[in-house]
């Protein structure tokens, strides 16, 4: 055989072990899975019936992975979209595999493979196509963003501020309302704080412009003024032009800003596990008594303490960790002692009413 045809040959033998064998860059999540695939035997064509047992398996263990990262509902209800986006393309996820074991059984030709996973790659794709999103945090709650520019360079870091937090928060699971004072009074987080930049001069940058951000911010309870996390963060950015590099430093502080805060927050959040009941219409202490008494006898509810009774309205602080303010809410109406009215809830506020 002439040489260069066998070198050729080499090369192509080489090829197809590395498209089959190939190692997982380090950089890449992968997980090993073993999964079986079946085929339909065609006595006429059995190179393809293998071929077609092995991306029926590999399928399967992209399959798997999937329900990992997805629930069952979730895949049922986005069956097209999965099926589209992702199954129909298993080829990208499979790094690769090694087949354990073949065999034929009433007509079906079975292939169990070893198959290396890339589950990092699949759960990006899977939350850009909306089918992997994070669940909510404790509570659920409703937050703010609000962020002062204190250098009084332009409006547009103020915006840029409160938008990278903002980006950040509903990639973790928070529900981010717009901005606006009706909208913030609706807010259960109030996120608060002020942003400064400074210009960086180097004279070794030669026409670059160098900017420096300072953000600062705190995450209170809006109804009991709580501070839940405060903290300070700065980044640098460079531009061409300065206004760009100006921005870049203080989305980049944004960020990190708020991947601090949400890391404190819920922590927090979860050891809270205290609900304000505020009961309105209460027709004198020994009434503002007897409900006491009677949220003390919920199971549900660890410790009751009366912070104030003024006007007919009785706010209580409830530790309950583990259950929400529409459950405790639910719990109370049942049982009737005394009998109450829901007025209003949060998710750490809950509004009652007595009963004439």
């Amino acid at each position: 055989m002439p040489i260069r045809i066998k070198a050729a040959l080499l090369l192509f033998l080489a090829a197809a072990w590395g498209c089959t064998h190939a190692r997982a860059l380090p950089e890449e999540a992968g997980e090993v899975i073993e999964v079986e695939g079946w085929a339909p035997v065609d006595p006429q064509d059995p190179v393809g019936t293998r071929q077609r047992a092995l991306v029926m398996a590999q399928k399967s263990a992209v399959e798997r992975v999937v329900g990992v990262y997805v629930s069952a509902k979730t895949r049922v209800d986005a069956a097209v979209v999965v099926d589209q986006k992702i199954l129909a393309r298993v080829d990208g996820y499979v790094r690769r595999y090694d087949v354990l074991d073949e065999k034929e059984e009433a007509g079906i030709r079975k292939v169990r493979i070893r198959a290396f996973i890339l589950h990092g790659k699949l759960g990006e794709d899977l939350r850009s196509a909306g089918l992997s999103q994070s669940g909510p945090v404790p509570g659920n709650p409703r937050v703010s963003v609000r962020i002062l520019d204190r250098s009084g360079k332009s409006p547009n870091l103020e915006r840029a501020a409160s938008g990278a937090i903002r980006r950040q928060l509903v990639e973790r699971g928070f529900t981010v309302i717009e901005e606006g004072e009706e909208s913030a009074a609706r807010a259960d987080l109030v996120v608060s704080g002020e942003v400064q930049v400074s210009e960086i001069v180097d004279e070794r940058l030669r026409g670059f412009h160098s900017s420096r951000a300072r953000l600062r911010a705190q995450v209170k309870q809006r109804e009991t003024g709580a501070v839940l996390a405060e903290k300070t963060q700065e980044a640098s950015a460079m531009d061409v032009a300065a206004p760009v590099a100006d921005d870049k430093a203080v989305d980049t502080a944004g960020q990190m800003l708020a991947e601090m805060l949400i890391a404190e927050l819920a922590g927090r959040l979860r050891a809270l596990g205290s609900l304000l009941v505020r009961v309105h219409g209460a027709r004198g202490l020994l009434e503002v008594e007897r409900i006491v008494e009677g949220l003390r006898t919920l199971p549900e509810a660890s410790a009751v303490t009366l912070l104030e009774y003024r006007n007919g309205v009785a706010e209580m602080s409830v530790s309950a960790a583990g259950i929400s303010s529409e459950e405790l809410a639910a719990i109370w109406v049942k049982t009737k002692k005394p009998p109450l009215a829901l007025r209003s809830l949060s998710p750490y506020v809950l509004e009652l009413e007595t009963v004439p």
